[in-house]
């Protein structure tokens, strides 16, 4: 790019998986979801390493605000540049069919293994024992 660009103006975001960098942009802001909650980048904010939990990346272009699943990471943050490692950039949403195959799936398990398969009953420990 040859226009001139104030460096203390933008951010770099790159969003890397372990097959690719799946989103390389020129950003004003980050906000990425962390375990102790959202986490707002500005440029220049102050250097930090922190880990994140699945949700949004979401971040501001040129072109508009924008959003980006991850599956949890690594977050680092320096003079400049904004980097996620995540394990996966895309959401996993669960289908009650996807979630009906589980149950059968975990029915017939149980089954096999002559364990009670409703979920109601009340599991006995071995003597000697106390429930908690």
């Amino acid at each position: 790019m040859s226009e001139f660009v104030d460096e203390g103006s933008i951010l770099w975001l790159r969003l890397v998986t372990p097959e690719r960098m799946t989103l390389e942009a020129r950003v004003q802001w980050v906000q990425a979801p962390t375990e102790d909650g959202l986490l707002g980048i500005w440029p220049l904010h102050v250097a930090l390493i922190d880990s994140l939990v699945p949700g949004y990346i979401e971040y501001e272009a040129e072109d508009g605000i924008h959003r980006e699943w991850i599956n949890g990471g690594i977050l680092s943050v320096r003079p400049g540049q904004v980097i996620v490692l995540t394990g996966s950039a895309e959401e996993f949403v669960p289908t009650m069919a996807g979630m009906d195959a589980w149950d059968a799936a975990v029915q017939e398990a149980a089954r096999a293994m002559g364990e009670p398969t409703t979920g109601t009953e009340q599991i006995t420990p071995p003597a000697g024992e106390v429930a908690t």
